[in-house]
């Protein structure tokens, strides 16, 4: 089955891109497959027609995952629900952050950032610095109650917190 007219090409690229990332199954989240295009009824029965649902999974690039996954697992304060040699993931309020030890074309550094929610940042902030983060951006108030701040991972990736007792899941 051909696209259809009614799909525009960038988000039939991103919905074939998902879909053969997880080659394999016939079946995902309801999703109707045909020879892995993505057929008239996927695209309109996800989320009202709408490609992107959310945030859903944040991955750091690490040179060595056995450290990674200690590490980790003591500044979120919960073991990883998958545990293999090439990716961790944890379950963070039912967003995943995984670890990803492949670092082929990686260059460590601060591409992208992805807070973290957290209910009381100077707490969380000076706890994951004494766990062996480096300070990168201080806390700030960017908006009213809103309030965020930046580390480096030992890892090299930069990892963001933020406070917004304003936004509320669901």
């Amino acid at each position: 089955m051909g696209r259809s007219e009614n799909i525009p090409p960038l988000q039939v690229g991103l919905s074939c891109f998902t879909i053969e990332k997880w080659r394999g199954s016939k079946h995902i989240e309801g999703t109707i497959i045909r020879s892995y295009n993505v057929t008239k009824y996927h695209y309109q029965t996800i989320n009202g027609g709408q490609v992107f649902q959310g945030l859903r999974t944040v991955i750091y690039h690490v040179d060595d995952i056995e450290k990674a996954k200690q590490w980790y697992s003591k500044i979120l304060d919960v073991q990883p629900y998958f545990d293999q040699a090439y990716y961790t993931g944890f379950n963070i309020g039912g967003y995943e952050l995984g670890l990803d030890p492949d670092m082929t074309g990686i260059i460590k550094g601060n591409n992208v950032v992805a807070y973290w929610s957290i209910e009381k940042i100077e707490i969380e902030y000076a706890r994951i610095l004494a766990l062996g983060a480096k300070e990168n951006g201080e806390i700030q108030n960017v908006d009213g109650n809103i309030r965020v701040a930046t580390v480096i991972d030992p890892f090299g990736n930069v990892f963001g917190l933020i406070e917004n007792p304003d936004f509320k899941i669901g």
